[in-house]
């Protein structure tokens, strides 16, 4: 993944305790299992997923800043990251009990290709977890209410719950579990700072002038708590083995 601002970034996508929590509850039959985090970033997540397992904790991305972060970041043997790409995933075959895919499906380019290598590093009677945003949810979320051609070109990267559903049992999984959605923190003054420094990649596609017409919308709207003190739900958990 590519951003701007790490460190920005990680303010709106911080470590995901209640996705990380149902993922513990509904895969992890054994505190020693070994996981891969497929999309880890920056290692925004290891800590708290390590924090729930006993086992060994590997991070794959695409990008080498994220994965120096990472290393940087992180100051525990049992987790080890790699550059890689998802489509072609550098492990031998059964190689882990849990694959996750923590809001990063959309970057992906071969969603379906991604999800047969999941299948392939799994396990006997391992599982995959999916967090993610499905096109049903992204178009509630504000940065697309008030950026149109932002929100023209998310819709299309964005997948359709049932098409990731079909991927999953193409690649040989049953999807077991849909869990609930989760919300991210409260839209305030600082959402609006980062979406002015464009924390996310996609808003590099609007123009200045789109940009700061549809921040100076969200500014005036935050002024009726009523209308914005809450994100609407955030995303979907699916789990499958």
């Amino acid at each position: 993944m590519k951003h701007n601002n790490y460190t920005t970034y990680v303010r709106y996508r911080p470590p995901q305790l209640d996705a990380w929590n149902v993922i513990s509850k509904y895969t992890l039959s054994s505190k020693k299992s070994k996981i891969l985090d497929v999309g880890c970033g920056p290692g925004v997540q290891t800590n708290l997923a390590l924090s729930l397992f006993d086992g060994d904790y590997y991070g794959i991305d695409n990008s080498n800043q994220a994965i120096d972060m990472a290393y940087k970041s992180i100051a525990t043997s049992r987790a080890h990251f790699i550059c890689g790409d998802a489509q072609h995933l550098p492990f031998c075959n059964e190689a882990f009990n849990l694959v996750v895919y923590m809001l990063v499906l959309h970057q992906l380019e071969d969603v379906k290709n991604a999800l047969f290598e999941a299948r392939r590093v799994i396990g006997k009677n391992g599982k995959v977890a999916i967090v993610s945003v499905f096109e049903e949810e992204r178009n509630k979320q504000i940065e697309f209410r008030y950026f149109p051609s932002l929100a023209k070109i998310e819709k299309l990267r964005h997948p359709k719950e049932k098409e990731i559903t079909n991927f999953l049992q193409n690649a040989g999984f049953r999807v077991i579990s849909k869990r609930a959605k989760y919300f991210r923190p409260p839209i305030d003054t600082s959402l609006v700072h980062a979406i002015k420094n464009r924390y996310f990649s996609s808003l590099n596609i609007i123009s200045d002038a789109e940009l700061f017409d549809g921040c100076l919308q969200i500014e005036e709207e935050l002024k009726n708590p009523s209308i914005l003190h809450h994100a609407p739900p955030y995303c979907t958990i699916l789990i499958g083995y």
